[in-house]
């Protein structure tokens, strides 16, 4: 019983897990080193063949040599297999290892051929040779276009494209590509679409009864402020007043007050007298903010009252918006959306690093201005004299007159920082087509301390 054991443990010997098994399956402790050698020659590809394994065992009457002969075949097979696949490969591996050393200039046709195929490659990547290099990374031949990252060779390439940022980047470009490769909606998605964005502008967005509630609050609030404070008069402004706000959007109130009052004087007052009321509870203050604001919730509604004092520009902004939204019809429910869709995927909190509710209002009003054709027109261009796009701030928006006329400002800048004390006021009325087409008439405009005429704009909202 023992001889017949030792003579199964060497028949099977190879096959123990303590030894290491090379790819051909063959044991390479068991081997001599010419044997060695001749097994690598013979499966270069390190084919498996587990055939062998199973002849070891099961006919010990075999020879070494047979075994051989029959790992063979199926080696010569696998051989003649992967010959075409591993041939394509063959020349762009060569020019990856001999890269480091060879010139391009001296390459041989099978190396030039192995270096056209491996920029091909890297082209699907967006890498791409460089046909100026570049004065700062004068080594660096190729360039990613989506990381903007300078690559010297063909290995450091193929280091970047397995670097987390470029997997990332390839990842979004495949996304827009395949978004940009959708066909046109069909107009019965379209009309679907309107539907939907009707619908819910419609259940989000604020109605007349809405809108009354919201303009008796500030009705009320008014009459107990001027109680103390009979000079001050309130108005209402923002989301509210423009109709782009939801059903609890809050009611943003500002206080209009004579020059011998101060904006600090007013707020700390209106502060006493809410505080003081029984109409209103959780009444706050942020003096600290940007725009300084009283904060209070109206008991009967339960809507939250947001009062600041004398925001001019934020009071001229909401008539704007509210004279385009009476304009266009079509700008209400696109913004109501919008901001739907944003607060659905919580983008919308400034607090948290949104984006502003208002900027959702401007990107809708850039976007039908700028499409072709224009749904509303632009402004402020360069059909306006001293109109600068580089300094947008030299153009102030005065206010709409008749919901007809936009009033802007022109006040230039004087040596790249000052204003002049004076600036240029004007009207012109502009004929509006909704094809784009701009017909401008302009008018003289004295200037207040300069006698030199200048030409300024009032660019009417209506479109003929």
């Amino acid at each position: 019983m023992e001889n017949l054991k030792q003579t199964k443990a060497q028949q099977v010997g190879e096959n123990f897990p303590g030894s290491h098994v090379s790819g051909n399956g063959v044991s390479t402790e068991t081997l001599t080193a010419t044997q060695k050698g001749k097994l690598v020659l013979e499966n270069p590809l390190g084919v498996h063949t587990l055939e062998t394994s199973v002849d070891q065992t099961g006919d010990p009457g075999k020879t070494a040599s047979d075994q051989r002969k029959l790992e063979q075949k199926p080696d010569d097979f696998s051989k003649i297999k992967n010959s075409e696949s591993t041939k394509e490969h063959t020349l762009e591996a060569d020019y990856l290892e001999n890269t480091a050393v060879i010139d391009e200039s001296n390459l041989t046709a099978e190396q030039q051929l192995g270096l056209k195929q491996a920029e091909e490659r890297l082209e699907r990547d967006y890498i791409s040779r460089l046909e100026k290099r570049s004065p700062e990374y004068t080594n660096c031949q190729y360039l990613c276009k989506l990381c903007l990252v300078h690559i010297e060779n063909i290995q450091g390439a193929h280091k970047h494209i397995k670097e987390k940022r470029h997997k990332k980047n390839i990842m979004e470009k495949q996304e827009e590509n395949e978004l940009r490769a959708l066909p046109p909606p069909s107009s019965a998605q379209l009309a679907a679409l309107s539907f939907t964005l009707i619908e819910a502008a419609n259940e989000q967005g604020i109605s007349d009864d809405d809108f009354r509630i919201r303009q008796e609050i500030v009705n009320e609030m008014e009459k107990i402020i001027q109680q103390p404070l009979p000079d001050c008069s309130l108005r209402m402004y923002g989301s509210c007043l423009t109709r782009f706000a939801f059903k609890t959007s809050d009611v943003n109130i500002d206080i209009k007050f004579p020059p011998k009052m101060s904006q600090p004087d007013v707020l700390i007052q209106v502060l006493e007298i809410l505080k003081n009321s029984a109409v209103y509870s959780d009444v706050e203050s942020d003096f600290h903010a940007k725009v300084p604001v009283v904060f209070c919730k109206d008991v009967k509604s339960g809507l939250t009252c947001k009062v600041s004092a004398r925001n001019d520009v934020a009071c001229l902004t909401t008539d704007l918006l509210a004279a385009l939204g009476k304009l266009e019809p079509v700008l209400i429910p696109l913004v109501l959306a919008f901001r739907y869709w944003a607060r659905l995927c919580h983008i919308d909190c400034q607090a948290e690093g949104g984006i502003p509710s208002y900027s959702f209002a401007l990107m809708v009003i850039f976007f039908l201005q700028q499409r072709k054709p224009p749904i509303l027109p632009s402004y402020l261009g360069n059909w306006i004299e001293g109109f600068d796009s580089k300094k947008p701030d030299d153009h102030q928006l005065k206010g709409i007159e008749e919901e007809e006329f936009v009033r802007w400002e022109y006040k230039p800048s004087t040596n790249g920082s000052a204003k002049n004390s004076a600036g240029a006021e004007g009207k012109t009325k502009v004929e509006q087509q909704k094809g784009g087409g701009k017909k401008v008439t302009s008018s003289e405009v004295d200037s207040q301390n300069n006698t030199k005429e200048k030409h300024g704009n009032v660019i009417p909202v209506t479109l003929d």
